[in-house]
């Protein structure tokens, strides 16, 4: 089985721009996504395999 690495999809930019206008300061999803969206991304075991 192969799995490609994908990451985080994008948001849409009106997506974004309704969220962060209707809570400034962020929700907890929001503050997750943008704190910890390196964490969750696929590129940095995309060289490793398995035999």
């Amino acid at each position: 089985m192969s799995l490609q690495p994908e990451g985080l999809p994008k948001i849409p930019e009106r997506t974004e721009l309704v969220a962060r206008a209707a809570r400034p300061y962020g929700s907890l999803p929001t503050r997750v996504r943008d704190r910890l969206a390196e964490v969750f991304a696929d590129e940095p075991f995309a060289a490793s395999s398995v035999s």
